[in-house]
């Protein structure tokens, strides 16, 4: 009988854990950013939509002006956030940015020349 009590309770505890896993997953979110735009990006911020200034910048270093590709991974915004908004800093201290990205299921955003964004 007390084996029978230890082995429900192992299984539903292992059952507990493996349910918060995919809780766990869908909080950390990623995609691919591309510089297309033609000029050096010094600086990238990712920040909920709903947030009312930028965040940090997101770079180590600047960005190749054709082609130049970073992957962004983070978390802490919980499963319920998928709308982001980007922006790419210049050399020269202009900036340009998008809004209303659903990080959720897009997986890489390019920068183009003249302030034009893509997405997949």
């Amino acid at each position: 009988m007390f084996k029978r009590k230890l082995l429900s309770g192992l299984f539903a505890g292992a059952m507990l854990v493996l349910s918060a896993l995919p809780a766990a997953a869908q909080d950390q979110l990623a995609f691919t950013f591309v510089n297309n735009s033609g000029f050096v990006v010094s600086g990238l911020y990712v920040d909920p939509s709903s947030a009312k200034n930028w965040g940090a910048n997101i770079l180590s270093a600047p960005m190749d002006v054709e082609g130049g590709s970073v992957d962004v991974s983070f978390s802490g915004y919980g499963s319920g956030t998928c709308v982001f908004d980007i922006a790419a800093e210049f050399t020269d201290g202009s900036w340009q940015y998008n809004d209303q990205f659903n990080l959720c299921s897009i997986g890489k955003v390019t920068l183009n020349p003249e302030n034009k964004w893509s997405w997949e």
